[in-house]
């Protein structure tokens, strides 16, 4: 499944956890070149130790902990995406082998469903099909007493689900 200018969902979470690396490699070197600039600054007449020798400011630390929320949620999105492409394949080959069994009307309308990932507004359906509200609710009256489908109301219409058993 495509998404934004070409690239999966996958692509697009390991390109975000790439660029957290990036960033976070980039903040660790400027957060180095302050805490030594800081620390060759520090000038004590007595010539006792600098008390902020190598101190790291505040914000690299926050920088880190939001680099590495962004690092997470890449790996997350690329990890989930893959579960749910295979999901996606599962449920489009039993959607597939239900369709064979189907002839006519009956047919077109999974179809029309299957390619609406599996939800659509029954208005929405009637709008696809060309066919008058009644023909298509006894059409899913049949699909439904096939347990092939699933109506919810929802408004003043129903949205029609497929059953994957």
């Amino acid at each position: 499944m495509k998404s934004f200018a070409g690239f999966g969902i996958k692509q697009i979470g390991i390109l975000i956890a790439a660029i957290s690396v990036a960033l976070f490699l980039i903040l660790a070197s400027f957060s180095i070149e302050i805490a030594k600039a800081k620390a060759a600054a520090c000038v004590h007449p007595s010539g006792e130790a600098c008390p902020i020798t190598a101190h790291i400011p505040v914000a690299s630390y926050v920088g880190l902990i939001l680099l590495l929320s962004m690092g997470g949620l890449g790996l997350n999105l690329a990890v989930k995406s893959e579960a749910t492409e295979k999901m996606r394949k599962e449920i489009a080959k039993k959607a597939g082998e239900t369709i064979t069994g189907l002839q006519g009307d009956e047919k077109k309308a999974y179809e029309a469903i299957v390619a609406s990932d599996g939800v659509i507004f029954q208005s929405e359906l009637v709008d696809k099909m060309g066919y008058s509200k009644v023909k298509v609710g006894r059409i899913l009256d049949k699909l439904e007493g096939q347990d092939l489908i699933e109506r919810r109301r929802r408004g003043l219409t129903n949205m029609v689900l497929i059953k994957y058993r």
